[in-house]
């Protein structure tokens, strides 16, 4: 028996013998040899990036297994409060900004790129915030792809949270600095680059 815990453009999640499986879709739209080879290549990569995450004792699902014939993930399956709720009621959001902040630090610090940082990819399980969801994650150490990560979170939170959005970024920001220490700096150099770009680019 299964039923569908998520269905968004990439993929499908259900829960499967007590385990979430991921499935990515196919696109008609593509040649279908380019289809398979892309989604096999990004099934092998998520795959990859949880392996490591695990390894590196990262809260966020354990791998199972993986078919990237059939573009297939099997998971762990987490179960906990997504911060996307949490944030739409009234609770206390410094601690879940100021984890998410560290936790940003330390994939960024392995030079993983998460992707897609909104708040429905974050769970708190307990008083642990887990990261979910590296579909669209890679490998990168460039200073710019982990500035437009950051970028892109508070993108997330402006459009989803605007009432606090900043705020919480800016405590997020501030548990980064502090987590990556000297690191920091280039990453939010070109995050002020990134952003002053996009403000550009509207107004033009």
């Amino acid at each position: 028996m299964e039923s569908v815990l998520g269905d968004g453009a990439e993929a499908v999640v259900v829960a499967r013998d007590g385990d979430a499986v991921k499935l990515r879709k196919e696109k008609r739209y593509r040649h279908p040899d380019i289809d398979v080879r892309l989604r096999s290549t990004r099934t092998r990569q998520e795959a990859g990036i949880l392996e490591k995450l695990h390894r590196l004792g990262f809260p966020s699902p354990e791998l199972r297994a993986m078919d990237d014939r059939a573009a297939e993930i099997r998971m762990e399956l987490l179960c906990g409060e997504k911060v996307r709720d949490l944030l739409d009621g009234s609770c206390d959001w410094n601690p879940l900004a100021e984890q998410l902040g560290a936790l940003v630090a330390q994939l960024h610090q392995n030079d993983i790129i998460h992707g897609d940082l909104t708040t429905s990819n974050m769970l708190l399980i307990g008083k642990r915030l887990h990261l979910i969801d590296f579909g669209l994650g890679y490998y990168s150490a460039k200073a710019e792809d982990k500035a437009v990560d950051l970028h892109l979170l508070r993108r997330a939170l402006t459009s989803r949270h605007p009432a606090l959005a900043e705020d919480f970024f800016g405590a997020a920001i501030s548990a980064y600095r502090k987590a990556r220490l000297e690191q920091s700096g280039p990453v939010l150099e070109r995050l002020a680059l990134v952003e002053r770009r996009g403000r550009y680019q509207k107004g033009s």
